[in-house]
């Protein structure tokens, strides 16, 4: 309705992974699409959990790998903010009500799963883990019982165990601190518990399980040691997550409603106003529903056995097939919320309950599977009705269960098998028509998992990643896009509300609709925002992932996303983290590589070349002529020795910076009288050596009379109080490898030694002579 206010509702919300947060998310959505309400949700998950290993790893790097998104949930500018405590939690520790409070006072916050000071939210957990404890010591007389728990500190799971603990005593069952283990509400916790009560207590007898994914996990393990399910070891959940009435045996759990506590939450949120206190409450009734992992259903007489508090009496249970439609469409229209079309589902309904009404009144009939099988096959096929498929075969089941619940004990055995197939072919039938779901949801994956490999084999990495994302987010029509990036990776915080710079992140671009813009990167918009223009005041469901990789966080990938999405772009967002990461790796790389080529270079500098001079010193200058020989092979080459004519006396005379200014001049004139191609260095003190190729036709005389004439130019302009004259001796020699370099030098000294013999006596100009006379006298 575009006359009401839109409320952004940001949602918090851990373990994402888990069927619990899937199921509670999906009651938020339901309720958002009928109000006019944005939801923000900022989810939070395991790496061991979504990369399904068991691995150990550190608990801090693996608790707080999605955890920086909940620091920017409270960057966003949002209308209130709904925390699910016992999922977030277990990544920012037992403060973060404390924390909470920082910004409850400017955001209406609803905390749910615990009874928190600022408005909440309930289930009503204990006593649903009380009716299932009952259930397993009352109706089955079970006396050696272990317990598997959530997360330590988790509001939920410390009342369950608490209700599991107050029924044993109220029945003077002993249970050793040995049985009870805490898992974290996954399956591989599950398994591990289970490994550890199994070790602790051989002959258990039952296992009660804070929720169906460690229970599954708890059937799993079982089955691996040699013993069945409900058979051996009685096992119970807490949920009633879509799994449990589909695994092997069917599990005995407590519906919460979770849906409903999700659709809730969002109703409640809506209606809060800055400033109400922790007066909202609401506890949503558990059930607990009977199947065969506790082993009921295993047998004639077990089949008639019921939890005291779902039992119903035959006379209060509908009388015709009419009533029964009726009760099952009632049932199934709730878990479907918004999704109902109640015409198809009364008609699929009907059908079924019509063929089920018939056999169990008239056992004497044929009892055929194959009606059964027909139309559900027929219901699973219809595209409308796909949203409402697990909530009708929630209520078929329902209905088996409570025939067979209410028929007398001497029941047919015929008819007891042929109840349990028809009930075991609902699981099948929801499994058949997720089958082409899943199908694409793995086409999907294996497109996405090659996205780093594409993007990391490209010259401009960068824009080509966010080509990839945006193009195949578009492709594959999984919503519209936002990314926005830090100029720097960030290291990785583990404290909720850190400050992370999201003020600094800058918006990369984006697809909306049908158009994909990716900006420059000196264009980017400075905001950390999705722009209001994108959202057009409508209602839009948005959630944010981090783009990270090890332990830096790299900025924020916001989708407006389905939920059954979330996990396709889960994917996405770890890819283009994973990409970033190297991207980001090799400019460092690159950068490190040039640092360490320039001090590779000054260090070659400084070993081989004259601080005076700039000319190659005594090391460098035979290292280079080595190679220049080598690689001139055959080639005619002079070697020669050059000494600057009376150094010492220049020095002594005028000092040392007169006489370095000389050396200097000198080896500048060697430069320019042997041209660029020649190895010039100066071996110490006043003396330099050379090395040149000879070109064709040329004489090393022309070389020797082209410095005798720089240097007598330069003398002729120069005012300085000195000459600058060079002594040159050089020998003549063809470029081979067996040219010895020491051999040659001794020569180029012999005829440097005799050119000296013709040397004036002195480098100190005339007028510097009387100068000195006169200071003398």
């Amino acid at each position: 309705m575009p006359h009401e206010k839109l409320t952004r509702i940001g949602v918090m919300i851990g373990h994402i992974e888990t069927p619990y947060a899937r199921m509670l998310l999906q009651g938020m959505l339901m309720a958002a699409g009928e109000m006019p309400v944005s939801l923000h949700v900022f989810p939070g998950m395991y790496e061991r959990a979504y990369i399904g290993t068991m691995r150990k790893t550190d608990d801090t790097t693996e608790n707080f790998m999605f955890s920086q998104i909940f620091d920017y949930a409270t960057s966003q500018h949002l209308d209130r903010l709904i925390l699910s405590l016992d999922t977030v939690r277990s990544y920012v520790g037992g403060e973060i009500l404390s924390r909470i409070r920082k910004f409850a006072d400017s955001i209406p916050t609803l905390v749910l799963e615990a009874a928190a000071e600022a408005p909440h939210l309930l289930v009503d957990s204990e006593a649903g883990m009380r009716t299932c404890a009952e259930h397993l010591v009352v109706r089955h007389g079970f006396t050696r019982l272990g317990f598997i728990g959530g997360t330590k500190g988790n509001y939920g799971a410390e009342k369950k165990l608490s209700a599991f603990l107050r029924v044993m005593e109220e029945h003077g069952i002993a249970v050793p601190a040995d049985r009870i283990i805490y898992g974290d509400y996954t399956l591989h916790s599950g398994i591990a518990a289970t490994r550890r009560l199994l070790a602790n207590c051989p002959d258990i007898e039952a296992i009660c399980c804070a929720n169906d994914w460690m229970a599954m996990g708890c059937c799993q393990e079982l089955r691996s040691k040699g013993l069945e399910p409900g058979r051996d070891v009685a096992v119970t959940g807490f949920d009633d997550i879509s799994e449990a009435s589909r695994c092997d045996p069917p599990l005995t759990t407590v519906r919460t409603h979770i849906s409903k506590f999700g659709y809730e939450a969002v109703k409640k949120a809506v209606a809060l106003s800055p400033g109400d206190s922790g007066d909202t409450f609401l506890s949503l009734p558990p059930a607990l529903l009977v199947r065969s992992s506790c082993g009921c259903g295993l047998s004639g007489s077990a089949m008639s056995c019921t939890s005291r508090k779902v039992a119903r009496s035959r006379q209060n249970m509908p009388e015709s097939e009419e009533a029964w439609t009726n009760l099952l469409l009632s049932m199934a229209a709730k878990d479907c919320g918004a999704h109902t079309d109640e015409a198809l589902l009364r008609q699929s309904l009907g059908e079924v309950v019509k063929m089920v009404w018939q056999a169990f009144n008239d056992p004497a009939e044929s009892l055929s599977i194959s009606p059964f099988r027909q139309a559900f096959q027929r219901i699973a096929a219809a595209d409308a009705y796909r949203d409402m498929l697990p909530a009708s075969l929630r209520a078929i089941q329902y209905f088996f269960m409570a025939l067979m619940r209410n028929c007398p004990d001497d029941m047919s055995p015929k008819l007891i098998h042929f109840a349990q197939r028809a009930v075991n072919l609902t699981v099948h039938t929801y499994d058949s028509s997720t089958h082409d779901a899943d199908d694409r949801q793995k086409k999907r994956l294996r497109f996405i998992t090659s996205m780093a490999r594409d993007v990391l084999q490209q010259e401009d990495k960068v824009d080509r990643l966010w080509h990839k994302v945006f193009y195949s987010v578009r492709n594959l029509k999984l919503g519209n896009i936002w990314v926005f990036s830090l100029d720097d990776p960030y290291p990785m915080n583990h404290q909720l509300f850190i400050g992370t710079p999201w003020e600094d992140m800058k918006l990369v671009g984006y697809h909306v609709e049908r158009e994909i813009r990716i900006f420059d990167e000196k264009e980017r918009p400075e905001t950390y925002c999705v722009p209001e223009e994108h959202l057009r005041g409508e209602a839009c469901n948005i959630v944010y992932f981090p783009l990270f990789a090890a332990r830096e966080i790299y900025g924020v990938m916001a989708v407006e996303a389905s939920f059954e999405n979330i996990p396709t772009l889960f994917a996405v967002a770890i890819q283009a983290g994973t990409a970033l990461q190297y991207i980001f790796l090799e400019r460092d790389q690159k950068r490190l590589i040039r640092i360490l080529n320039d001090q590779s270079q000054q260090y070659e500098r400084k070993a081989t070349q004259d601080e005076l001079t700039g000319l190659l010193n005594r090391f460098g200058f035979i290292s280079r002529v080595d190679s220049s020989i080598a690689g001139h092979s055959s080639e005619r080459a002079i070697l020669a020795f050059a000494d600057l004519d009376h150094l010492k006396h220049i020095n002594d005379t005028l000092g040392h910076a007169a006489g370095d200014a000389a050396i200097t001049t000198a080896a500048d004139l060697l430069r320019q009288g042997f041209g660029p191609s020649a190895v010039i260095g100066r071996m110490g003190g006043d003396e330099f050596v050379v090395f040149s190729c000879l070109a064709p036709g040329e004489k090393p005389e022309d070389m020797l009379a082209k410095v005798r004439n720089l240097s007598a130019e330069y003398n002729a302009k120069s005012r300085k109080p000195y000459y600058v004259e060079i002594s040159l001796g050089l020998t003549e020699f063809q470029c081979e490898t067996s040219v010895n370099l020491s051999q040659l030098l001794k020569r180029a000294d012999a005829c440097l030694y005799e050119a000296k013999q013709t040397r004036r006596t002195t480098s100190i100009r005339e007028n510097m002579l009387d100068t000195n006379k006169t200071k003398r006298q």
